[in-house]
């Protein structure tokens, strides 16, 4: 597993935790970097699966 997956799948469990607790456009924030550095974890990184799904519900979590 890349550190990079690993800080992405750490921000997206952290903003998503985050959404709707009054921390105004944090969430977006957060959302905005991990859909800039996804591209950059390796297509083989087994934290992939996990990391999409983690992404997958954080906009899940955003659109409520």
């Amino acid at each position: 597993m890349t550190r990079l997956a690993l800080v992405l799948l750490s921000l997206a469990f952290d903003g998503r935790a985050r959404c709707g607790s009054g921390f105004g456009t944090y969430a977006l924030g957060v959302r905005d970097a991990i859909r800039e550095l996804r591209p950059l974890v390796p297509d083989d990184d087994p934290a992939l699966p996990d990391l999409d799904k983690a992404i997958a519900d954080f906009d899940a979590r955003l659109e409520r």
